[in-house]
């Protein structure tokens, strides 16, 4: 039979205590982030509305561009047209910035974050700043893909931005 031992606790001997940097916070914030199932079809919906949209919008306009008046042809601006649903798309976004805030408070979570970080302006520092970086790659990567599919699909019948940069 082994003996066991009680740790003394007293004044004279505290458990070692580190109180958390703002990478802790980040790192905390990054986890609970990506841990809620949400944040993941949030994104999802984002790249495909932005890219899809993008490309039927672009599909469509540019199979019209032979009936479009001089003015609308001398307005056609190929980039905004490949960029449609980017604007719908960023809708999934506002709801991802929605559920990223209260989600912890509807689960009580909040109150355990206030708890390990007592100041308030470091977790909504963190978690704007990894919101904001989450967003920024998706949005990113959703744009360039959009814009690049939607060239391919207005060229052949209506001028691209290639085309529109002169020489």
């Amino acid at each position: 039979m082994t003996d066991a031992t009680i740790a003394l606790a007293g004044p004279d001997h505290r458990a070692a205590f580190r109180a958390c940097t703002f990478a802790d916070v980040l790192r905390s914030e990054w986890t609970k982030l990506r841990s809620v199932r949400s944040t993941f079809w949030a994104l999802t919906v984002t790249v495909v509305l932005g890219i899809a949209l993008g490309a039927v919008i672009s599909a469509a306009t540019a199979h019209g561009y032979a009936k479009f008046s001089v003015s609308q042809k001398l307005s056609w601006d190929p980039t905004g047209v490949s960029q449609a649903g980017v604007a719908i798309a960023s809708l999934a976004i506002v709801v991802l910035g929605v559920l990223c805030i209260s989600s912890e408070y509807s689960s009580g979570m909040i109150r355990t974050s206030l708890i390990a970080v007592p100041k308030r302006g470091r977790v909504l520092a963190a978690k704007s700043l990894v919101f904001a970086v989450v967003t920024f790659v998706v949005g990113e990567v959703t744009c360039f893909v959009a814009f690049f599919v939607g060239q391919a699909l207005i060229s052949g019948h209506a001028p691209t931005r290639r085309s529109a940069i002169p020489a």
